[in-house]
């Protein structure tokens, strides 16, 4: 297979960007969209010059299609990857893969049984400080980590929430900030640190919109190697930014709008910094007792990204379509995609349940949680 036939599910918003994107890659060749509004569809089909369809049973039907993107509201990805899957079509699915892992599972479930290819949308992997960070870690460069500190910052306003039936609603959207703006920050926090997490504890309220889902969460982490983390998130801070700090044994990486300070006092913007300690951090506190003065490690900054560059979401697309050509996992195939909506899932339970989350979270019980709360109810 040298090329791939290309559909796109859902074309009213992301959409058009998957159908632009496979129609410009020379991995892809866009065949058909679909959208369930007719004036979408057929806009965006004439658009690219492709067959459209209001019925995206009937566009895999009538077409040959090798791979298809899902860019429909959340609560369709389980249902449509199923189906998907039933067709033998390769699916790339936009964040998040699902509403909760139960339904990620069974999408992970029909993929495997089909034999097709499942990937899961997370361009910020893709962005130059957090591949930066991730070398710099895979590398040794921080040693162990010992903690490790996410705060994502953005603003969303009521009318936001007003231009989609599905936005804000248990039922349809999942979630508030944490499933639909912070899951990218989320999905790269877990990537980077590569530790699995023992047990978690959140809060979670909703503060300044009139909506069902929480506008505000903090959770606190603790991964199994003892080390400890936290998340913060809101969609009610016009700040707008994402700050990540990763620390080990041996260093620190900083990523956000920050700067650093050399040794002759200048200042220096950098989105992602790595710190290396002269000496490791565990045998410097030891060691201290041999001196008179307090000692402590000496962190030497190095500029790892000057300036975050953002890829669109070709690069992720491009990669899938290779993944399918050449038989390989995607950047990030559905076991992995699944790893933020349990955080995500783990911190709802948690905050409107009150409780600590051990992990791996029951699938079972976060359904029920999550249905209750679909429901109108709070626990």
């Amino acid at each position: 297979m040298s090329k791939l036939r290309h559909a796109v599910i859902g074309v009213g918003g992301i959409g058009r960007l998957h159908a632009r994107a496979a129609k410009q890659l020379e991995e892809t060749e866009l065949v058909a969209v679909a959208d369930i509004v007719e004036e979408t569809a057929r806009r965006v089909g004439e658009e690219f010059n492709v067959n459209w369809y209001t019925d995206y049973k009937e566009m895999l039907e009538k077409e040959e299609v090798d791979s298809v993107s899902i860019c429909t509201p959340h609560y369709l990805h389980d249902t449509m990857t199923v189906d998907c899957a039933k067709y033998g079509v390769h699916i790339l699915v936009e964040k998040p893969m699902a509403t909760t892992i139960k339904r990620a599972d069974e999408m992970i479930a029909a993929a495997k049984k089909a034999g097709v290819k499942l990937g899961v949308l997370f361009q910020w992997r893709v962005n130059t400080s957090m591949m930066a960070a991730k070398r710099a870690i895979d590398e040794g460069s921080v040693g162990e980590i010992i903690f490790a500190h996410l705060n994502f910052y953005c603003y969303r306003s009521q009318k936001y929430y007003m231009r989609g039936y599905w936005r804000g609603k248990w039922a349809y959207e999942g979630g508030g900030v944490l499933i639909n703006q912070a899951i990218h920050a989320i999905d790269v926090y877990q990537w980077l640190v590569g530790l699995p997490i023992k047990r978690l504890s959140a809060y979670v309220s909703t503060i300044a919109h009139n909506i069902e889902v929480e506008d505000i969460a903090v959770a606190a982490i603790d991964f199994t190697n003892e080390a400890k983390g936290s998340i913060f998130a809101t969609s009610i801070s016009p700040l707008g930014w994402t700050d990540l700090l990763i620390q080990g044994d041996r260093g620190a990486i900083t990523i956000g709008n920050r700067y650093y300070i050399d040794e002759e006092g200048n200042t220096h913007p950098c989105n992602c910094t790595l710190y290396k300690f002269d000496k490791p951090l565990k045998q410097t506190i030891l060691e201290s007792v041999k001196y008179e003065r307090d000692i402590a490690p000496k962190p030497t900054p190095t500029p790892l990204s000057v300036k975050s560059e953002w890829k669109d979401h070709m690069a992720v697309i491009k990669d899938f379509a290779q993944a399918v050509i050449e038989d390989r996992d995607p950047m990030v195939p559905g076991e992995e995609g699944r790893k933020s909506l349990e955080i995500v899932n783990a911190i709802v339970y948690s905050g409107y349940k009150g409780v600590e989350v051990q992990f791996p979270l029951d699938p079972d019980e976060y359904e029920n949680l999550f249905k209750n709360l679909s429901r109108g109810g709070t626990s």
